[in-house]
């Protein structure tokens, strides 16, 4: 029997819409700190490449576990198989036919690079437990590569090889899925690695903003993680993603391009 239909306010984090949104998010400011203009077809091709590899992800975690994995998207997903398939296949036409029609060439072939990236990846983790340290690994790099693949295209060569800027968001990306997977419980790594790349920021003032945010979410994340068991878990896995989202307030930092 299905359970109830969940608030409004939670359908984007059980469609998995939430991971889609923030990885737009990153994408746009990482564009505006560099002064790089960004196509609609490049932020929309992102957000529904995003949806469509959660949905897999989390379709196949359904079916290699056996039984529903203990998180309210894959309760929901689980409840709504046909829902999910369905969703999912408009989603993955929608994306390969914008990509295919308005996506620059070069940027094509890099997604197509990516794309087999990520087949892979569902491949090789399909019968990983949801929630490995190895997967949740891999999925930060290539969340990360997705957000990146667009603005990189177009940055000049010197800011395209600075891997700094990347190795942090890969972190803040694995803290946060820790921080989910294993609540209080965090490997002290990511957050040493994020305060240590946060040094790195006096190098080029042009991303000093890009480590802010960056700081200002593992922050947020550290103090929502301590809310566990406080709140209702729903409410809890939403705010650990809200979290992600403060390149919105960026926008009001001083001097921001």
């Amino acid at each position: 029997m299905k359970n109830p239909l969940p608030p409004a306010w939670l359908w984007p984090n059980r469609l998995s819409l939430d991971a889609p949104l923030i990885a737009v998010v990153w994408q746009d400011f990482l564009s505006r700190t560099y002064s790089i203009a960004l196509s609609p077809s490049e932020r929309v091709t992102l957000g529904l490449s995003v949806w469509v590899i959660y949905l897999a992800d989390r379709f196949l975690d359904i079916r290699a576990a056996g039984a529903v994995p203990n998180s309210p998207a894959h309760i929901f997903q689980g409840q709504r198989r046909h829902l999910t398939i369905s969703i999912l296949g408009v989603a993955l036409l929608a994306d390969l036919f914008i990509a295919w029609a308005w996506l620059p060439r070069e940027l094509l072939l890099a997604g197509f690079v990516l794309c087999t990236v990520v087949m892979a990846y569902l491949w090789v983790f399909s019968h990983y437990r949801p929630g490995s340290t190895y997967k949740t690994l891999a999925a930060s790099a290539l969340f990360t590569a997705g957000v990146f693949a667009a603005p990189w295209a177009r940055m000049p060569v010197g800011p395209r090889h600075d891997g700094l800027p990347c190795l942090a968001f890969v972190l803040l990306c694995f803290a946060n899925l820790q921080v989910l997977v294993r609540g209080r419980v965090v490997c002290v790594l990511p957050w040493l690695g994020v305060l240590a790349l946060l040094g790195s920021a006096v190098v080029d003032s042009r991303i000093t903003n890009w480590y802010l945010a960056i700081s200002a979410s593992a922050l947020a994340l550290f103090v929502v993680s301590r809310l566990e068991g406080r709140v209702s878990r729903s409410v809890w896995r939403s705010l650990v993603d809200m979290t992600l989202l403060t390149p919105i307030l960026a926008t009001y930092l001083p001097n921001f391009r």
